[in-house]
């Protein structure tokens, strides 16, 4: 019987796979390229940011600077992104067990993860930004 069961299943475990397999893999990307942006963003205002350390700015106000584009990435993404996902929602209504379609909670965890995944890509150019010297970042370009 068990046997019989593992054989029926199959397929629904390889397409859960495939589907966990990309999932995490648009995640990798996604953190990629938001890493990439803001990385390339912070390069691009070294200047700027040179002088706000050079005029007294903290580094919590600094690292507000970084994190603050971020959130502003994340809203247009999840602005863009949730009417696609609601207008979208019952083509994926067969796949979906024990869920519904606009189950609220799925949402709320998936946009959390969405916005720690940026948040933590994040990091890494905050915190160049924060090293940034006054007298280097002034005389930049």
């Amino acid at each position: 019987m068990q046997e019989q069961v593992d054989d029926n299943l199959s397929d629904e475990r390889v397409i859960a796979f495939l589907a966990t397999s990309f999932g995490v893999l648009a995640a990798l990307l996604s953190a990629i390229g938001v890493y990439g942006v803001l990385a390339y963003s912070t390069a691009q205002r070294t200047r700027e940011i040179g002088i706000r350390v050079a005029m007294g700015a903290s580094r919590f106000e600094v690292i507000k600077v970084v994190l603050f584009e971020v959130a502003r990435l994340v809203a247009i993404g999840f602005s863009v992104g949730l009417p696609i996902c609601f207008s979208l929602a019952r083509l994926v209504r067969s796949e979906l067990f024990g869920v519904s379609n606009y189950d609220p909670v799925t949402l709320i965890v998936v946009c959390s993860v969405i916005a720690a995944i940026a948040l933590a890509s994040a990091a890494l150019p905050a915190r160049g930004a924060v090293k940034v010297d006054p007298m280097v970042a002034l005389r930049y370009e």
